[in-house]
């Protein structure tokens, strides 16, 4: 029972900060406040500017400077400080500005996090990735804290798996780079002309045709030799290189044994599932062009002979994008169930949260369609958003009308 009125408990909450949510809203006189979603009723004072940031954060305007409200209209800083134009401003839930001529870090919140030290600035157009912000001495935490000094190394990318790149300029032209893990440990020596951390692998050598050496993310050896063009699939057990440079031939190899398996194969793309996408070279109209492999190359599924082209959509994973030799485009699952056909008229579709971005080439529209197949048109407009907190597409005609608009298409509210 404790139970079933906690849950209770918990939806009614949900439903109470939802009906309390806040949008930008335009008055006649050119001034901004928010204004309740459901009710549409002024929240705030009229200020100058109104701009939606990520993570649930609106940056507001005022005689030239900038403060913070949340997405239900609460202050959290007043306009007393200056954006940092040089830094992506808002990513891993830290925002950056400025106050006579210091930078200053600020949660969700609005709690100042940390002070960024006049001797230690941050480095310009980078941000807080992961937990870490790349500074003049090297990298600092959420809290301020140096973890990683520079020395002489030049940080260059830190991923999602916590490992950086490092690199030691040795002579103006040349640069040695390695790896190492956010404590400064050592993964992959300092030594290597080339290295590129992938997923859940890292390629050393002279370049990406001439490939030495294939490491783990712990620094284990996994493969040693000369590679071009190499492709690790961990989860079958596979990779991939170039067998023959002549006619451009792949080989499919055991990454434990070696042992080749195919050489019918002349593109790879690992799936989310582990399972492997591969394109045949086609030496006859019967043969497949495309099919998917798992563990030991074995085929899994031969797919129709009708793609010309297919990759899995970033979000959400599990789902095909195709198009096909008439020309036609659309999303297919792994199975080939066709999720949705996209319009005649679009010719350029890139994948986004929730929905697929459409632009039209030859008419410059923007429109967009959500993964369960509706196709909401927007024929008029330039731009068009998906705010995640709000839950509603911000779209801006071509005469700068914007306003925005539910998952079923309906205008919602005017803005500007």
């Amino acid at each position: 029972m404790k139970m079933l009125l906690f849950f209770l408990a918990l939806i009614s909450n949900t439903f109470l900060f939802a009906q309390k949510l806040v949008v930008p809203y335009r008055l006649k006189d050119g001034k901004w406040c928010l204004v309740n979603k459901s009710t549409k009723v002024k929240v705030t004072e009229p200020v100058d500017k109104i701009d939606y940031i990520e993570q649930g954060v609106y940056q507001f305007k005022q005689n030239g400077f900038v403060g913070l409200y949340d997405t239900i209209g609460k202050l959290l800083l007043p306009a007393k400080y200056k954006p940092v134009p040089t830094i992506v401003e808002y990513k891993d839930k830290m925002y950056a500005l400025k106050e006579d001529a210091i930078v200053k870090y600020f949660d969700t919140k609005g709690k100042l996090a940390f002070v960024c030290d006049k001797e230690n600035p941050p480095l310009a157009y980078t941000y807080f990735e992961n937990g870490f912000l790349e500074t003049k001495k090297g990298l600092i935490n959420k809290k301020g804290k140096l973890v990683i000094k520079h020395y002489d190394l030049t940080l260059i990318n830190y991923q999602d798996n916590n490992l950086i790149q490092v690199g030691n300029k040795i002579s103006i032209d040349k640069t040695l780079w390695g790896v190492i893990n956010m404590n400064g440990k050592a993964i992959v020596p300092i030594k290597y002309n080339w290295l590129e951390i992938e997923k859940d692998y890292i390629l050393a050598g002279k370049n990406f045709d001439d490939v030495e050496i294939v490491y783990d993310l712990k620094g284990k050896t996994l493969l040693k030799g000369k590679f071009r063009e190499i492709k690790i699939f961990r989860k079958i057990g596979l990779y991939s290189c170039i067998k023959d440079y002549s006619d451009y031939t792949f080989a499919l190899k055991d990454l434990v044994t070696k042992k080749e398996i195919s050489d019918k194969y002349s593109d790879f793309d690992e799936l989310s599932n582990g399972n492997v996408i591969v394109e045949k070279f086609i030496t006859s109209e019967k043969e497949m062009p495309f099919a998917i492999i798992g563990k030991g190359g074995k085929i899994v599924r031969k797919l129709k002979p009708v793609y010309s082209n297919l990759y899995e959509l970033d979000i959400p994973k599990g789902y095909l994008y195709y198009e096909d030799t008439l020309d036609k485009m659309g999303v297919i699952d792994f199975n080939e169930k066709v999720v949705l056909t996209l319009p005649d008229s679009t010719n350029y579709a890139l994948n986004k949260k929730l929905g697929i971005e459409l632009y039209n080439k030859k008419t410059k529209n923007v429109g967009y369609i959500n993964y369960k197949g509706d196709f909401i048109e927007t024929p008029e407009y330039i731009f068009v958003k998906y705010i995640k907190d709000l839950k509603l597409w911000l779209v801006c005609p071509k005469n700068n009308k914007c306003f925005y608009i539910n998952s079923k298409g309906e205008k919602y509210l005017e803005v500007e």
